[in-house]
């Protein structure tokens, strides 16, 4: 690979995980998505004070607070427990949208990240799922989770490890404002510090 190539893929890698873990003491988007479902490094709110929560969310938050009580049960300072969940929800989230940038750009599945405007700004296997379920698309993420974890579930029949669909990590989302900002960098869409806009053939 051509060092200009290898420069912009490390550029998007890195502006990837810090965009979900954070950098220089600050909170990245998963460590914010934990605080908007009552988890903190030091405390939790209880789950009862949050009526709020999405089906989702619940489900979500239930799986972290088993995590941390099993890490602290383990004698894991809670504080360390939290950090380890999120770099581990971080590396899960970047690893599984690399991979399938990766598997469009080389031609063996369909588009499901690279955004395009023939397809009003989305992906093709997105604007597909649009024309099918209007009805699932009118909400903040426009359809965008359903997506990726219809495509996670179907690629863990051949990559079980990799996209495992019942993975804890992923219960843990990240925003929607995150994660398109990530998408548009895989889409070259958005340049990330200075580099060249990502090509398929980065990935390929």
């Amino acid at each position: 690979m051509e060092d200009r190539l290898k420069k912009t893929l490390r550029a998007i890698s890195l502006e990837t995980r810090h965009i979900l873990e954070g950098q220089n003491s600050e909170a990245g988007d998963l460590e914010q998505q934990l605080n908007r479902l009552g988890i903190w490094r030091n405390r939790s709110k209880p789950i009862e004070e949050m009526p709020h929560l999405s089906a989702e969310d619940r489900e979500g938050r239930r799986v972290v607070d088993a995590y941390l009580d099993f890490r602290q049960e383990a004698g894991v300072e809670r504080e360390d427990a939290v950090a380890e969940f999120i770099r581990e929800a971080a590396y899960t989230w970047a690893n599984r949208l690399f991979a399938l940038r990766i598997m469009e750009a080389r031609g063996i599945i369909d588009e499901v990240i690279m955004k395009k405007e023939v397809y009003g700004g989305r992906s093709l296997v997105h604007n597909r799922f649009a024309k099918k379920n209007p009805e699932a698309c009118r909400g903040e993420d426009d359809g965008l989770f359903a997506v990726l974890f219809n495509e996670f579930k179907d690629r863990s029949k051949d990559l079980p490890d990799l996209f495992n669909s019942e993975s804890p990590a992923t219960k843990l989302r990240p925003s929607v404002m995150a994660l398109k900002r990530i998408i548009a960098l895989l889409s070259g869409l958005e340049k990330s510090s200075g580099q060249e806009a990502a090509i398929d053939e980065i990935f390929e």
